[in-house]
Protein backbone atom coordinates (compact mmCIF):
# COMPACT_ATOMS: atom_id res chain seq x y z
CA UNK A 1 0.00 0.00 0.00
CA UNK A 2 1.57 3.50 -0.78
CA UNK A 3 -0.05 7.05 0.66
CA UNK A 4 0.64 10.07 -0.65
CA UNK A 5 0.00 13.44 0.96
CA UNK A 6 -1.94 15.99 -1.65
CA UNK A 7 -0.65 18.91 0.29
CA UNK A 8 3.34 17.77 0.86
CA UNK A 9 3.86 15.16 -2.01
CA UNK A 10 5.46 13.21 0.53
CA UNK A 11 4.28 9.30 0.06
CA UNK A 12 5.06 6.50 2.80
CA UNK A 13 4.86 2.71 1.66
CA UNK A 14 2.90 0.08 3.82
CA UNK A 15 4.16 -4.12 3.06
CA UNK A 16 2.28 -6.15 5.60
CA UNK A 17 -0.27 -8.56 5.34
CA UNK A 18 -4.31 -7.93 5.09
CA UNK A 19 -7.02 -10.63 6.74
CA UNK A 20 -10.43 -10.46 4.36
CA UNK A 21 -13.05 -11.44 6.24
CA UNK A 22 -15.38 -13.94 4.58
CA UNK A 23 -18.82 -11.96 5.25
CA UNK A 24 -20.53 -15.06 2.44
CA UNK A 25 -20.17 -17.60 4.82
CA UNK A 26 -23.33 -19.73 7.02
CA UNK A 27 -24.78 -17.32 10.11
CA UNK A 28 -25.48 -13.52 10.90
CA UNK A 29 -22.24 -11.41 10.74
CA UNK A 30 -21.22 -7.83 11.42
CA UNK A 31 -19.48 -5.76 8.87
CA UNK A 32 -16.62 -4.00 10.79
CA UNK A 33 -17.99 -0.71 12.55
CA UNK A 34 -17.01 2.68 11.05
CA UNK A 35 -16.84 5.88 13.46
CA UNK A 36 -17.60 8.55 11.32
CA UNK A 37 -16.82 12.76 11.79
CA UNK A 38 -19.38 13.18 9.51
CA UNK A 39 -22.39 10.85 8.21
CA UNK A 40 -25.13 12.28 5.46
CA UNK A 41 -26.85 10.84 2.55
CA UNK A 42 -25.82 11.39 -1.22
CA UNK A 43 -26.38 10.32 -4.51
CA UNK A 44 -22.58 10.79 -5.02
CA UNK A 45 -20.23 8.14 -5.52
CA UNK A 46 -16.64 8.62 -4.26
CA UNK A 47 -14.36 6.76 -1.86
CA UNK A 48 -15.79 7.37 1.06
CA UNK A 49 -19.49 6.17 -0.36
CA UNK A 50 -21.50 3.14 1.78
CA UNK A 51 -24.38 2.72 -0.08
CA UNK A 52 -26.00 6.03 -0.45
CA UNK A 53 -23.60 7.26 2.96
CA UNK A 54 -21.01 9.29 2.67
CA UNK A 55 -19.12 8.26 5.54
CA UNK A 56 -16.12 10.48 6.65
CA UNK A 57 -13.82 8.41 8.84
CA UNK A 58 -12.71 9.38 12.56
CA UNK A 59 -9.30 7.98 11.85
CA UNK A 60 -8.56 8.69 15.51
CA UNK A 61 -12.03 7.11 17.17
CA UNK A 62 -11.72 10.72 19.52
CA UNK A 63 -15.47 11.80 20.14
CA UNK A 64 -16.89 14.68 21.90
CA UNK A 65 -18.94 14.30 25.05
CA UNK A 66 -22.47 15.70 24.57
CA UNK A 67 -22.25 15.32 20.52
CA UNK A 68 -23.87 12.33 18.42
CA UNK A 69 -21.81 9.32 18.04
CA UNK A 70 -21.97 8.56 14.62
CA UNK A 71 -21.60 5.21 13.48
CA UNK A 72 -22.07 3.07 10.18
CA UNK A 73 -22.15 -0.68 9.88
CA UNK A 74 -23.99 -3.45 7.94
CA UNK A 75 -25.12 -6.62 8.69
CA UNK A 76 -25.41 -9.94 6.89
CA UNK A 77 -26.41 -13.08 6.08
CA UNK A 78 -30.40 -12.52 7.64
CA UNK A 79 -32.97 -15.50 7.43
CA UNK A 80 -35.55 -14.55 5.03
CA UNK A 81 -38.65 -16.14 3.57
CA UNK A 82 -40.23 -17.27 7.02
CA UNK A 83 -43.55 -16.14 9.06
CA UNK A 84 -44.27 -12.54 9.05
CA UNK A 85 -44.03 -12.26 12.57
CA UNK A 86 -40.83 -13.41 12.18
CA UNK A 87 -39.84 -11.62 9.26
CA UNK A 88 -38.18 -8.99 11.29
CA UNK A 89 -34.48 -8.36 13.68
CA UNK A 90 -33.37 -6.92 16.62
CA UNK A 91 -30.47 -4.11 17.15
CA UNK A 92 -29.40 -2.77 20.48
CA UNK A 93 -26.36 -0.86 21.33
CA UNK A 94 -24.57 -0.06 24.62
CA UNK A 95 -21.50 1.83 26.04
CA UNK A 96 -19.26 0.01 28.34
CA UNK A 97 -16.32 1.24 30.56
CA UNK A 98 -13.03 0.22 30.95
CA UNK A 99 -14.21 -1.82 33.07
CA UNK A 100 -16.75 -3.78 30.79
CA UNK A 101 -19.85 -2.36 33.42
CA UNK A 102 -22.29 -0.65 31.19
CA UNK A 103 -22.71 2.91 31.49
CA UNK A 104 -25.06 3.93 29.11
CA UNK A 105 -27.89 1.59 26.81
CA UNK A 106 -29.79 3.14 23.84
CA UNK A 107 -33.54 1.52 23.40
CA UNK A 108 -33.71 -1.86 21.39
CA UNK A 109 -35.31 -1.10 17.87
CA UNK A 110 -37.00 -3.36 15.62
CA UNK A 111 -37.12 -3.25 11.99
CA UNK A 112 -38.26 -5.33 9.35
CA UNK A 113 -35.61 -7.40 6.81
CA UNK A 114 -35.01 -5.38 3.69
CA UNK A 115 -33.40 -8.59 2.37
CA UNK A 116 -30.39 -10.99 3.46
CA UNK A 117 -28.20 -8.24 4.47
CA UNK A 118 -29.00 -4.51 6.09
CA UNK A 119 -27.22 -1.07 5.96
CA UNK A 120 -27.12 1.17 9.14
CA UNK A 121 -26.14 4.48 10.00
CA UNK A 122 -26.97 5.41 13.55
CA UNK A 123 -26.91 8.50 15.43
CA UNK A 124 -26.69 8.26 19.55
CA UNK A 125 -26.61 10.52 22.21
CA UNK A 126 -23.81 11.08 24.19
CA UNK A 127 -24.65 13.44 26.87
CA UNK A 128 -23.10 13.61 30.29
CA UNK A 129 -20.63 10.88 29.36
CA UNK A 130 -17.64 11.35 31.33
CA UNK A 131 -13.77 12.01 29.41
CA UNK A 132 -12.22 8.37 29.29
CA UNK A 133 -11.93 4.68 27.14
CA UNK A 134 -15.35 3.20 26.05
CA UNK A 135 -16.05 -0.04 24.29
CA UNK A 136 -19.05 0.75 22.05
CA UNK A 137 -21.41 -2.23 21.63
CA UNK A 138 -23.82 -3.40 18.48
CA UNK A 139 -26.09 -6.78 19.46
CA UNK A 140 -27.98 -8.15 16.84
CA UNK A 141 -31.01 -10.57 16.80
CA UNK A 142 -32.55 -12.71 13.82
CA UNK A 143 -36.48 -13.20 14.66
CA UNK A 144 -36.84 -15.97 12.06
CA UNK A 145 -33.28 -18.34 12.72
CA UNK A 146 -33.14 -17.19 16.77
CA UNK A 147 -29.10 -16.43 15.83
CA UNK A 148 -27.51 -13.79 17.89
CA UNK A 149 -24.35 -12.10 17.12
CA UNK A 150 -22.43 -8.77 18.77
CA UNK A 151 -19.47 -6.63 17.78
CA UNK A 152 -17.18 -4.30 19.36
CA UNK A 153 -15.08 -1.60 19.17
CA UNK A 154 -13.03 0.88 21.29
CA UNK A 155 -13.38 4.39 21.35
CA UNK A 156 -12.32 7.89 23.14
CA UNK A 157 -14.82 10.16 24.78
CA UNK A 158 -13.36 13.60 25.24
CA UNK A 159 -14.97 16.87 26.91
CA UNK A 160 -14.27 20.77 26.25
CA UNK A 161 -15.14 23.50 24.18
CA UNK A 162 -16.71 23.49 20.44
CA UNK A 163 -12.68 24.44 19.74
CA UNK A 164 -12.14 20.42 20.05
CA UNK A 165 -12.77 18.12 16.76
CA UNK A 166 -10.86 15.82 14.98
CA UNK A 167 -7.45 17.15 15.67
CA UNK A 168 -8.22 16.77 19.25
CA UNK A 169 -6.71 13.13 18.15
CA UNK A 170 -3.71 14.35 16.93
CA UNK A 171 -3.18 16.59 19.40
CA UNK A 172 -2.81 13.83 21.89
CA UNK A 173 -0.94 11.70 19.99
CA UNK A 174 1.53 14.87 19.62
CA UNK A 175 1.32 14.92 23.39
CA UNK A 176 1.98 11.36 24.02
CA UNK A 177 4.86 10.97 21.74
CA UNK A 178 7.12 14.44 23.37
CA UNK A 179 6.02 13.31 27.14
CA UNK A 180 8.92 10.87 27.95
CA UNK A 181 9.29 11.34 31.69
CA UNK A 182 8.63 7.56 32.14
CA UNK A 183 10.56 6.26 29.52
CA UNK A 184 14.09 7.93 29.63
CA UNK A 185 16.38 8.42 32.36
CA UNK A 186 17.79 10.88 34.45
CA UNK A 187 20.70 12.08 31.84
CA UNK A 188 18.24 12.19 28.77
CA UNK A 189 15.46 14.24 30.24
CA UNK A 190 18.25 16.64 31.49
CA UNK A 191 19.61 16.66 27.53
CA UNK A 192 15.56 16.74 26.06
CA UNK A 193 14.90 19.92 28.16
CA UNK A 194 17.97 21.48 27.30
CA UNK A 195 16.65 21.79 24.02
CA UNK A 196 15.52 25.35 23.40
CA UNK A 197 13.77 25.06 19.79
CA UNK A 198 11.32 23.27 18.56
CA UNK A 199 13.06 22.38 15.77
CA UNK A 200 15.80 21.15 18.44
CA UNK A 201 13.21 19.20 20.41
CA UNK A 202 11.48 17.22 17.46
CA UNK A 203 15.00 16.03 16.40
CA UNK A 204 15.82 14.93 19.79
CA UNK A 205 12.37 12.63 20.06
CA UNK A 206 13.16 11.19 16.63
CA UNK A 207 16.32 10.19 17.79
CA UNK A 208 15.32 8.91 21.18
CA UNK A 209 12.38 7.09 19.43
CA UNK A 210 14.27 5.50 17.33
CA UNK A 211 16.62 4.12 19.35
CA UNK A 212 14.21 2.16 21.49
CA UNK A 213 12.63 0.82 17.92
CA UNK A 214 13.13 -2.83 18.40
CA UNK A 215 12.78 -3.41 14.82
CA UNK A 216 13.67 -0.07 12.95
CA UNK A 217 13.80 -2.06 9.54
CA UNK A 218 9.99 -1.76 9.53
CA UNK A 219 7.68 0.58 9.09
CA UNK A 220 6.17 0.22 12.84
CA UNK A 221 8.00 1.47 15.56
CA UNK A 222 6.44 -0.95 18.19
CA UNK A 223 7.55 0.76 21.53
CA UNK A 224 6.23 4.02 20.56
CA UNK A 225 3.53 2.16 19.80
CA UNK A 226 2.45 0.80 22.67
CA UNK A 227 3.81 4.30 24.90
CA UNK A 228 1.11 6.09 23.21
CA UNK A 229 -1.37 3.02 24.17
CA UNK A 230 -0.44 3.00 27.68
CA UNK A 231 -0.51 6.75 27.84
CA UNK A 232 -4.15 6.55 26.19
CA UNK A 233 -5.28 4.26 28.54
CA UNK A 234 -3.85 5.92 31.47
CA UNK A 235 -6.38 9.35 30.87
CA UNK A 236 -8.92 7.18 30.26
CA UNK A 237 -8.53 5.38 33.09
CA UNK A 238 -7.00 6.72 35.60
CA UNK A 239 -8.54 10.33 35.47
CA UNK A 240 -11.98 10.23 37.20
CA UNK A 241 -12.23 11.60 40.98
CA UNK A 242 -8.99 13.40 40.22
CA UNK A 243 -8.13 17.08 38.53
CA UNK A 244 -5.10 15.67 37.31
CA UNK A 245 -4.86 13.64 33.90
CA UNK A 246 -4.70 9.86 34.62
CA UNK A 247 -0.82 10.17 33.46
CA UNK A 248 -0.06 12.34 36.38
CA UNK A 249 -1.20 9.68 38.90
CA UNK A 250 0.81 6.73 40.40
CA UNK A 251 -1.43 4.33 38.69
CA UNK A 252 -0.89 6.06 35.54
CA UNK A 253 2.95 6.46 36.01
CA UNK A 254 3.30 2.75 37.14
CA UNK A 255 1.30 2.07 33.97
CA UNK A 256 3.32 3.47 31.57
CA UNK A 257 6.50 2.94 33.06
CA UNK A 258 6.19 -0.85 33.03
CA UNK A 259 2.67 -1.52 30.97
CA UNK A 260 -0.20 -3.69 32.32
CA UNK A 261 -0.06 -5.44 35.48
CA UNK A 262 -0.36 -9.81 34.71
CA UNK A 263 -2.76 -9.37 37.70
CA UNK A 264 -4.81 -7.10 40.04
CA UNK A 265 -6.41 -8.13 43.22
CA UNK A 266 -9.42 -5.76 44.01
CA UNK A 267 -9.94 -5.11 47.83
CA UNK A 268 -13.24 -3.13 47.90
CA UNK A 269 -14.02 -0.98 51.28
CA UNK A 270 -15.36 -2.59 54.09
CA UNK A 271 -16.50 -0.55 57.19
CA UNK A 272 -14.32 2.29 58.37
CA UNK A 273 -11.58 0.91 55.46
CA UNK A 274 -10.71 2.58 52.72
CA UNK A 275 -10.70 0.48 49.12
CA UNK A 276 -6.98 -0.56 47.39
CA UNK A 277 -6.06 -2.95 44.98
CA UNK A 278 -2.77 -5.07 44.07
CA UNK A 279 -0.96 -4.98 40.50
CA UNK A 280 0.73 -7.76 40.52
CA UNK A 281 4.11 -8.35 38.01
CA UNK A 282 5.85 -11.23 37.25
CA UNK A 283 8.20 -10.91 33.85
CA UNK A 284 11.40 -11.84 35.82
CA UNK A 285 10.34 -12.29 39.11
CA UNK A 286 7.10 -11.06 41.53
CA UNK A 287 6.56 -7.70 42.08
CA UNK A 288 3.75 -6.19 43.72
CA UNK A 289 2.28 -2.47 43.71
CA UNK A 290 -0.11 -1.80 46.26
CA UNK A 291 -1.66 1.33 45.55
CA UNK A 292 -5.16 2.66 48.19
CA UNK A 293 -7.73 5.20 47.62
CA UNK A 294 -7.06 7.10 51.12
CA UNK A 295 -9.74 9.47 51.07
CA UNK A 296 -12.46 7.48 49.00
CA UNK A 297 -12.44 9.91 46.13
CA UNK A 298 -11.48 7.22 43.64
CA UNK A 299 -8.29 8.29 43.42
CA UNK A 300 -5.75 5.74 44.13
CA UNK A 301 -2.42 6.42 45.73
CA UNK A 302 0.93 4.66 45.52
CA UNK A 303 1.51 3.28 49.21
CA UNK A 304 3.64 0.45 49.13
CA UNK A 305 5.54 -1.38 46.05
CA UNK A 306 8.35 -4.66 46.17
CA UNK A 307 10.22 -2.84 42.67
CA UNK A 308 13.89 -1.36 43.46
CA UNK A 309 13.82 2.30 43.23
CA UNK A 310 9.86 2.74 44.21
CA UNK A 311 8.15 3.42 46.96
CA UNK A 312 8.17 0.79 49.78
CA UNK A 313 6.71 0.73 53.42
CA UNK A 314 6.74 -2.70 54.60
CA UNK A 315 4.06 -1.78 57.50
CA UNK A 316 1.46 -0.86 54.84
CA UNK A 317 -1.33 -2.78 55.76
CA UNK A 318 -1.17 -1.69 59.00
CA UNK A 319 -2.34 1.68 57.92
CA UNK A 320 -5.79 -0.27 57.85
Amino acid sequence: MEIQNHYTSKTGVFDGTFIVRNYEREGLVFSDLQFASDLVRTPEMGPFIRQGWKVTPNTTRHHLAGESLKVYFELYNLGVGGAATEDSFILGYSLRDSLDVVVRTFPAKRFLKPGESVVKAEFLQTEDLQEGTYTFQVEAFDGSTRQYVRSRRTLFVVSGGPEISMAQGQRDLMTYYADIRYVADEATLTDYRAQRTVEDQADFLRTFWKSLDPSPDSATNERLLEHVLRMSEANGRFGAGSRRKGIDTDRGRVLVHYGPPDDIVYNTSAAGRRPYEVWVYEAERRYEFVFRDRRGVGVYELIHSTYPGELQNPYWAQEF
